[in-house]
């Protein structure tokens, strides 16, 4: 058998060499006979022989390499079944010491079970296990026992359009939901204490949230970028937080900490707030003036970054601190 592959490639190469006259290295050759001893044939052993040889070559697979070369469509066809068998198929494993997850592509549902923390993953893009198919998920199932949903757990999952959160959970790690664009409602429970910084950034989706009275921490600019946030809501019974006119506060009354970027029109700031915190307006930019009491005395970072339609503002005098880049692209 080997010795009748050996032919073939022979005559396939001879005539490729033949056809081949603008390369001086084919040209060079007239024949190649390949002994039943080799094994492996890495590049450059050949140079471009019309893609005859790659680095995946053996013996075995000469007589593919060959169809593949002179029958390059039925290459692609192999290729685009592949993929399709792939996107087909249903994925399972680790999410957790004690959490496994499983995915079911005809649906699109990603389920997660067992019990503890899921994992951490971390700022490198893209490595939560299923990142490679997170277009494909449709839905989020978190089984009762879960008790963290993990940094970038469901980073960029645009096509997520819905997901079940247990009262087992307590935190949600930062960018867990970053860009996940079809999100349109999420229900936080009650037993979640910790939201992370990030966590909903750019959820361009989500029409207004309700934090829980169970709250306590809310990290940077946790619902950055959400350009359809008209409404950032607070259980009554949270002392951490408050929400007035939509807009997040500090229970204490200190500092104003996130207006949604869907607000539009004018704002006036509650006088005894004191801060207004980093980011606090980034992007609202269908906000046309806002209306600043003498209380306060600090304004953030960015906070009024890109808010593109504020034309009217007035700094009181007892503003005594401004950010970096507080202003910064407010064209109007």
């Amino acid at each position: 058998m080997a010795n009748q592959i050996t032919k073939k490639a022979v005559a396939v190469v001879t005539s490729l060499s033949m056809m081949a006259n603008a390369s001086p290295q084919i040209n060079a050759v007239d024949q190649i006979a390949i002994p039943q001893r080799i094994q492996n044939a890495f590049q450059p052993t050949f140079t471009n022989p019309l893609q005859l040889i790659s680095n995946d070559f053996s013996i075995n697979s000469i007589e593919s390499k060959i169809a593949n070369v002179l029958n390059p469509d039925k290459k692609e066809e192999a290729n685009e079944e592949a993929n399709n068998a792939k996107l087909a198929a249903d994925y399972s494993g680790k999410c957790g010491t004690d959490l496994t997850y499983t995915f079911t592509a005809s649906t699109g549902e990603l389920t997660i079970s067992g019990t503890g923390d899921m994992t951490d993953y971390s700022y490198s893009y893209g490595s939560s296990p299923w990142y490679s198919y997170k277009s494909s998920i449709k839905s989020v199932t978190i089984c009762s026992g879960v008790t963290s949903i993990g940094e970038r757990a469901f980073d960029d999952c645009s096509g997520l359009t819905s997901i079940i959160i247990p009262s087992s959970v307590n935190s949600i790690g930062m960018h867990a939901f970053y860009r996940c664009s079809g999100l349109t409602s999420i229900t936080i429970p009650s037993s979640v204490n910790s939201i992370g910084m990030h966590a909903f950034y750019r959820c361009s989706g989500l029409t207004s949230i309700t934090i829980p009275s169970s709250v306590t921490e809310i990290g940077y600019a946790a619902f950055l970028c959400c350009s359809g946030l008209t409404s950032i809501n607070v259980d009554k019974n949270n002392t951490s937080f408050k929400s007035i006119d939509g807009i997040l506060y500090s229970y204490d009354g200190k500092t104003l900490i996130q207006c949604p970027e869907g607000k539009t029109g004018s704002i006036s700031i509650p006088n005894s707030f004191t801060s207004i915190g980093s980011s606090a307006f980034s992007s609202c930019k269908g906000l046309t003036s806002i209306t600043i009491p003498d209380s306060v005395t600090e304004i953030g970072r960015a906070s009024f970054l890109c808010c593109f339609g504020l034309i009217s503002i007035t700094i009181p005098d007892s503003v005594t601190e401004i950010g970096s880049y507080a202003f910064e692209g407010c064209s109007g």
